[in-house]
């Protein structure tokens, strides 16, 4: 729907996957019956991009439909911007007179965009879809939404696709409001979020292609002009590097994906407590806390998969490890299986979808801006930089007193594991100041601390892992548990010498924000 409520050439929607019966029943709910200019479609689409596919990997979707006998409708789908979040695209439609797509239609800068992508390469059809499209338009709040249930099927080569999924676009009002409607759905009708486009997903099944990890995206500078740009800027960021991994999640047991998403939840809660200590406000806390909830929730299936990969790539790996390893690998393979079935569950759970949309509502009604009782409040147009670096101090200090303590206990370490991580995170949301060299410089020092810190760490998860695994593997495993504490004993020694050096270095390298 071009020039939607989400200003000229924008769209904003939410996406929901489910299945038949899923359909089936929303499609039969008073909210579909009593909509407002309900129509039915059956929809044709053919989706065109280079033999390269070089639309696909500027996320840019190029497409023709056709609706029954109606005139042909060129299309064009692109990302919106970064601080927007994964809900939002730009989009342009045009009538065409044939079913070949002709970019001269759309307007010079869409043009000039398209051709800078293609360059001299032609367009070719790459598949097509079919579905059957009910809509109709509910009112939420003081807000008009389209509510569009597709079904139908993907045509790649020979494969087929089943397609069911329910969309919710803007028309009219504000985002909130479109937000209230998709949990109140998510809620009543068991629906989940879908971030992967019809296009994306024909793409996969046309090339047999699998998800891929995806690492957090920079955050540009002038997105950080005032404090509310801030928080919107970093914590949509967050959020969109927590969503992109999704997919991978589901549909592959790529290690990557569980890590990459732990990684945003903890970047999301560092930015909330960060928000939180400069204008204190209960929504920072409330997010911070379900951000922490499934952080928690996908730790076993990272521990499993970290402490396997280090027990079959070291001490199992190992000539001198005793023959009897058999039954323990298949231990830690079960392990994984199980863990990677919890994490699955907890996705596609209530509570996923809901933390979407809960941090989604949040930056949209920017609640941060209420006063707390204190009058306290951070102006939203307050410049950002000179907050900035008495973050990046105060994160850094945090360091610096846990180091003290770490040479304690397992513990201490611990805690001065997640201070430089915090520290990290900081230092990547506030990528701002000083000389590009020193900053580089700091930034390898303080990784390659933590690199180490995680070493370590992930060898006392391993010993406390083998305690549980001594009694699942039994007696006849026992030599093999020993030789693997021996083993873990002298990479504990090892790695404590390193991060005395490392910490050294670090300790050594100068401040850049200053």
């Amino acid at each position: 729907m071009s020039g939607s409520a989400a200003g000229q050439n924008q769209e904003i929607e939410i996406k929901f996957g489910t299945d038949a019966a899923g359909l089936a029943r929303l499609l039969d709910a008073p909210l579909i019956k009593t909509a407002n200019d309900l129509q039915t479609e059956n929809l044709k689409a053919t989706y065109f991009d280079t033999p390269s596919n070089a639309l696909r990997k500027k996320g840019v979707i190029l497409r023709i439909r056709k609706s029954g006998d109606d005139v042909p409708v060129l299309g064009m789908k692109a990302p919106g911007a970064a601080g927007d979040g994964p809900f939002h695209r730009k989009e342009i439609e045009v009538n065409s007179p044939s079913l070949k797509p002709n970019l001269a239609l759309f307007d010079k800068t869409t043009e000039k965009f398209l051709w800078r992508i293609i360059g001299d390469q032609p367009l070719a059809a790459k598949f097509k879809m079919e579905f059957k499209r009910q809509s109709g338009l509910i009112t939420s709040g003081s807000s008009v939404v389209e509510i569009a249930v597709d079904q139908g099927q993907i045509s790649s080569g020979k494969q087929r696709v089943p397609l069911a999924e329910v969309e919710l676009e803007l028309v009219s009002g504000n985002k909130a409001d479109l937000i209230d409607l998709a949990m109140r759905l998510a809620e009543d009708f068991s629906l989940r979020l879908d971030f992967v486009s019809k296009a994306e997903k024909s793409f996969r099944t046309l090339l047999e292609e699998k998800p891929a990890p995806v690492k957090a995206a920079p955050i540009k500078s002038k997105a950080l002009a005032t404090f509310d740009d801030a928080v919107t800027a970093i914590i949509s960021n967050t959020l969109a590097h927590f969503v992109a991994n999704w997919a991978c999640l589901r549909e592959s047991d790529e290690p990557e994906s569980i890590h990459q998403m732990r990684i945003a939840l903890r970047r999301m809660r560092c930015a909330l407590s960060i928000f939180n200590r400069a204008s204190p406000n209960a929504g920072f806390g409330a997010l911070r806390d379900n951000a922490g909830h499934l952080a928690s929730a996908f730790g076993p299936v990272r521990n499993a998969d970290a402490i396997r990969l280090s027990l079959l790539g070291g001490p199992l790996a190992s000539t001198d490890c005793p023959e009897t390893s058999g039954a323990l690998r298949a231990i830690l393979e079960k392990r994984r299986v199980a863990a990677y079935a919890v994490a699955r569950s907890e996705l596609e759970s209530l509570a996923a979808t809901a933390f979407v949309l809960k941090v989604h509502s949040f930056l949209a009604r920017r609640d941060w801006r209420e006063a707390p009782a204190n009058g306290n409040s951070r102006k939203s147009k307050t410049p950002t930089r000179k907050f900035f670096k008495a973050e990046l101090s105060r994160l850094r200090a945090c360091v610096i007193k846990r180091e003290k303590a770490a040479a304690v206990s397992d513990q201490a370490r611990h805690k001065l594991r997640i201070a430089l991580k915090n520290l990290r995170y900081g230092v990547d949301f506030f990528d701002l100041f000083g000389n590009g060299k020193r900053r580089q410089a700091y930034k390898k020092r303080m990784s390659a601390l933590q690199d180490l810190l995680g070493v370590r760490n992930d060898i006392v998860v391993a010993r406390i892992y083998l305690k549980e695994l001594r009694d699942e593997a039994g007696p006849e495993a026992e030599r093999t548990m020993e030789f693997i504490r021996g083993w873990y004993a002298r990479e504990a020694a090892v790695a404590d010498r390193a991060i005395g050096k490392s910490w050294k270095k670090f300790r050594r390298t100068g401040i850049f924000w200053n």
